[in-house]
């Protein structure tokens, strides 16, 4: 899938996963995964200027401070 700015959404199970678009129509799936549970998701506030998917997270400006 290429990343064209599209709204996507992932429905995720202990047993499969399934992706929506913003319309909520199924794009892909049921997809069957081996994990056994829901993977981990990385929440953050803002994204860096320079990448569309990396941010920065809520505990980078109290590391800040405690560093100085």
């Amino acid at each position: 899938m290429q990343d064209n700015g599209s709204i996507f959404w992932w429905y995720w199970d202990a047993l499969s996963w399934m992706l929506f678009d913003k319309s909520g129509v199924l794009e892909a799936g049921p997809v069957e995964h081996r994990y056994g549970r829901v993977p981990i998701v990385r929440v953050f506030d803002r994204r860096q200027p320079r990448f569309r998917n990396i941010g920065l997270p809520r505990y980078e400006a109290i590391a800040e401070l405690q560093r100085e």
